[in-house]
Order: structure tokens, then sequence, then C-alpha cells
């Protein structure tokens, strides 16, 4: 019947989960139990070894490379459609898209940066200006006290 068949991915994973529960010891004898288990180590390693290197060789190709960057590049286009077909669907429904909400927190910022200057340049021209009035007061309480202290009326009293 119609959608009754097997994917052919399913028939594949059910034949090799099958065959290593056979070979797992139950009911029939692992074969590899009876050979050295030093010669089955020597071929696993260089079974590994041997994919290693070609993996290796595989990923330094040009071919796997110039793949590798086409791939790169398609998805970096994609990114770029998926980025505008969001903004047309955002504005066409009259909401803020990711690039307004960045302008204007661009604009924010910017906006903070100056005030923050100008409030830096206030606080230094306090500061000077409080610095000026500091000094004058210490200069007419020095020259006021020791007129203070030799003016004829402190002495009287």
């Amino acid at each position: 019947m119609f959608g009754q068949t097997e994917n052919p991915a399913d028939q594949f994973s059910k034949f090799w989960s099958d065959a290593m529960t056979r070979m797992s010891g139950s009911g029939t004898p692992n074969p590899f139990q009876s050979a050295n288990q030093d010669a089955v180590k020597q071929m696993r390693q260089a079974f590994f070894d041997s994919w290693a290197k070609s993996c290796e060789e595989f990923m330094a190709s040009e071919t796997f490379l110039k793949a590798m960057k086409k791939s790169m590049d398609d998805g970096l286009v994609f990114k770029q459609q998926m980025n505008e077909f969001m903004t047309k669907a955002l504005h066409g429904a009259n909401m803020p898209s990711r690039q307004d909400t960045d302008s204007i927190l661009q604009a924010l910022r910017s906006m903070e940066s100056r005030v923050l200057e100008s409030v830096e340049d206030v606080s230094r021209r306090v500061t000077a200006v409080e610095k000026r009035v500091a000094t004058v007061e210490s200069a007419k309480g020095s020259s006021s006290g020791k007129q203070k202290v030799s003016s004829p009326e402190k002495g009287n009293v």
C-alpha cells in the first residue's frame, strides 16, 4: 500500500543493527574472539590511519576547498536575501526592521556621546571658575586679614 514502504535509510540502519547484534554475542560467537586481539587492534589502527589520511587529503584538495568557498558564498548571499525579504515584509506591515532599530540606536549613542562631552566641558568650566573664586577669596582673605590685624580698630578692642 501507499505510505507503508520503508525508508531506505531505515532498512540500511536495521541491517547494520541486526548484524552488530548478532556479532555482539547474542547467540552466535563473535568471529574476532577466536582471532588474536593484537591483530584485530592492528587492523583497526591501520583502518583508522588510512581513513584519516584519506580525509586529510580530500579536505586539502582544490576541489574540496572550492566547494567550501562556493558553499560559504552561497550562504552569505542567502543571508542577504533573507535580510532584504524580512526588511520588506516588516516595512510592509508598518513594523520596524533590524536596520531601523540599529540606526535609531546609532543616533541615540551619538547624542549620548555629544551630551556627555558637553557635560564634561561644563564640569571643566565650573571647576575652573571655582578655582578662580577660591583664588580671589584667598587673596582677599589674606589681604583683609592683614588689614584687620594692623587696623587701629582691632587694636582698641
